[in-house]
């Protein structure tokens, strides 16, 4: 049958249409047929369990008590008679400085008695004549109590100068320093030919006698601790050097460089290779808390906050669950909250999941 011009633009459309809804329906058939991705992750059952930390930190041995010492007197350097670790005794002589001014003095003063003694003598003797004269009335009452008073001045005179005598042989004796207790040198800050001031710390001691361990704690750690626990102490070279101790000191502020805390620890014994310096590892109990340990590869990050994939196991789907951090450990993550026991925790394969994805999972032992 013959189509006239008018009805054969008329049906162009249609054709034209029912072959896009023909092809867009195959599409549609095409992609009902992809079956829904399904990812393969690896997973553990949560558990709650006991977690009772041992806290480890590095320290150092230090003296309980220091002598920190000083010249009397100012001068140069002469000699230098110890250093840095040497052990020295009560009364043993550290360093000396130049002592001619001080020599000097001790001449000067010296002098100064032989004066007063000669002065002293005159006036005496002038006394005795004074008071024979009265006697006999061939001298005044006034001449007499000048005589007196002369003798008076004199014996004042050299108390003096015994007494610059005696200052002038001390300063002689302070250019020499000595220690006064026996112990460690741990610092020098002295050179011969160096010039010193008075009172300058120039040896540092460790007194013999107890020693302390030294660690620089955080706060949060210093906060969590235990009423008087009892710490594990082992050199670090050696553990099997080793003792126990007691905190003694805490100190009462942060240390602004640092962001720490210095405690102090008290030796309860101190082996003989646990010497000043050396490094020691000081191990104490935190108190325990129920928990989930969980490894790190799990934890992820959910705006800003920390989260773990968990697999429903009705449906197989993932699912982003919060989650509250206790502490991070090496290779583990302590989880206080935010889980429940038999939950399923996603340890691999984490990377590529969303929100509803449907999952394969294999099954591992939580370590």
């Amino acid at each position: 049958m013959a189509l006239r011009g008018d009805d054969s633009s008329r049906l162009f459309p249609t054709v034209a249409f029912a072959v896009a809804l023909m092809l867009l329906q195959g599409c549609s058939e095409q992609k009902q047929s992809i079956p829904e991705t399904i990812l393969n992750v690896k997973a553990i059952k949560a558990e709650t369990v006991d977690y009772r930390p041992r806290f480890a930190l590095a320290g150092q041995v230090t003296a309980r008590n220091e002598a920190r010492l000083s010249f009397e007197v100012g001068g140069q350097v002469t000699e230098v008679l110890a250093d840095v670790g040497v052990h020295v005794e009560a009364g043993a002589l550290l360093a000396r400085l130049d002592p001619k001014q001080q020599n000097s003095d001790v001449a000067s003063a010296e002098a100064s008695v032989d004066a007063a003694q000669a002065q002293l003598a005159q006036s005496t003797a002038a006394f005795q004549r004074q008071k024979s004269l009265l006697a006999g009335g061939f001298t005044t009452k006034s001449t007499y109590d000048n005589a007196a008073e002369a003798v008076d001045v004199a014996k004042g005179t050299l108390e003096t100068a015994n007494a610059q005598l005696s200052i002038a042989r001390k300063s002689v004796a302070d250019t020499e320093l000595k220690a006064q207790q026996a112990g460690i040198v741990s610092t020098r800050n002295i050179e011969v030919g160096q010039v010193v001031q008075a009172t300058q710390t120039v040896f540092i001691v460790a007194i013999d006698g107890p020693r302390d361990a030294v660690f620089q704690v955080q706060e949060q750690v210093v906060a969590h601790m235990p009423e008087d626990p009892l710490i594990q102490i082992g050199l670090l070279s050696d553990p099997e050097v080793k003792t126990t101790g007691h905190v003694r000191e805490v100190a009462p502020s942060i240390d602004p460089t640092t962001g720490t805390v210095q405690v102090k620890v008290a030796l309860d014994q101190t082996p003989a290779r646990m010497t000043l310096g050396e490094v020691v590892l000081g191990t104490a109990p935190v108190p325990g808390i129920r928990a989930f340990v969980i490894p790190w590869s799990a934890m992820m990050i959910d705006n800003g906050k920390p989260a773990v994939w968990t697999v429903d196991a009705a449906s197989n789907t993932a699912g982003l669950t919060p989650i509250t951090v206790d502490r991070y450990e090496t290779g583990r993550i302590i989880v206080r909250d935010g889980l429940k026991d038999g939950d399923l925790v996603v340890t691999e394969g984490a990377q590529l999941l969303r929100a509803g994805a449907k999952v394969s999972m294999s099954l591992e032992d939580a370590q």
